[in-house]
This record gives structure tokens, C-alpha cells and sequence, in this order.
């Protein structure tokens, strides 16, 4: 048996380690306390790849926070050309699922992603709905919506 009872989480136990490998018979949850477990080498070995493996099955099974993290991972390893616009799609892809769900963090990113138009094209209406979703779950929302509506009142004072 191989017990994903870790970082304060509720207890799941997977069959096999083979159960690990495949994501069978484990809750998207299970995955992701399991996740931490070895990213953060709580009662296992840590290990960073076993971490995202985790992270991946549970997200593909809906789990929220870990669609964020693999949301970020996305972003941060960008790599170059085709890998780099690839990576973009599945960051947005995966922030976009978990934003779906509430995720405040990944509300926060997507819309601060929408405001700079450099990972999607830019798009302020949706940005700024994103960032006041946001802002009950996620401070640094306050300051961008600031921001974007002070840039976009200075925009349309320079025009007129």
C-alpha cells in the first residue's frame, strides 16, 4: 500500500505504486495532497517530477490548485519558437480551467494577462473582469484594477 496521507490532508490510499503511475483509483485531491507531498518531500523523498506528475492527473481531474500550478509551470518554462507558443496555449489553458472554477490566483494571472496582451491578445473589459473576481481572494487585484482603469481614464483624457 502506498499512503498519500500527507501535509495535513485527509488520508488516500493508493493500491500500488502502479496507482501512482496511472492516476487509477485515485481523487484528483488524493493527487494533489500527494503532489505536495513530493515537492515538498513531506514523508517521501521529494522529488519535482513525481510532484508534477501528480499535479497533472489531478488537474486533468478537475482539481483547481493544481491547474494553477501547472498553469505556472507552463508560463515560467517557456522554452523557445513553437515550445514557447505551445507552453503559452497550455498555461492559458490550464489557468483558464482553474479561473472557471473560482480560483482567485488564476483569475488574478489570466487577467493580468489580458491587461498586458503579451501572452493573449489583449483585452481590458475581460481583464478587469477577471482581476474584481479576483480581488475577494487576492490582494495585488486591487492595485492592477487601479491601475488599468487610472491608464484607461489618462487614455481617453490625452484623446479628447
Amino acid at each position: 500500500m502506498f499512503a498519500t496521507e500527507c501535509c495535513s490532508h485527509s488520508p488516500r490510499t493508493l493500491e500500488s505504486q502502479e496507482d501512482l503511475q496511472t492516476g487509477v483509483s485515485a481523487d484528483a485531491q488524493s493527487l494533489y495532497a500527494l503532489g505536495l507531498c513530493y515537492k515538498n518531500g513531506q514523508g517521501v523523498e521529494e522529488n519535482q517530477l513525481k510532484a508534477l506528475h501528480c499535479f497533472l492527473l489531478a488537474a486533468d481531474q478537475g482539481n483547481a490548485k493544481a491547474q494553477h500550478i501547472i498553469g505556472c509551470k507552463y508560463h515560467r518554462n517557456l522554452g523557445t519558437g513553437a515550445e514557447r507558443e505551445e507552453n503559452l496555449k497550455k498555461a492559458v489553458y490550464y489557468h483558464t480551467l482553474a479561473a472557471n472554477q473560482g480560483y482567485s490566483e488564476s483569475q488574478y494571472r489570466l487577467g493580468s494577462m489580458y491587461h498586458c496582451g503579451n501572452v493573449v491578445q489583449k483585452d481590458l473589459p475581460k481583464a478587469l473582469q477577471l482581476l474584481m473576481l479576483a480581488e475577494k481572494g487576492n490582494i495585488s487585484s486591487q492595485g492592477k484594477i487601479q491601475g488599468i482603469l487610472k491608464s484607461t481614464l489618462n487614455a481617453e483624457g490625452a484623446s479628447t
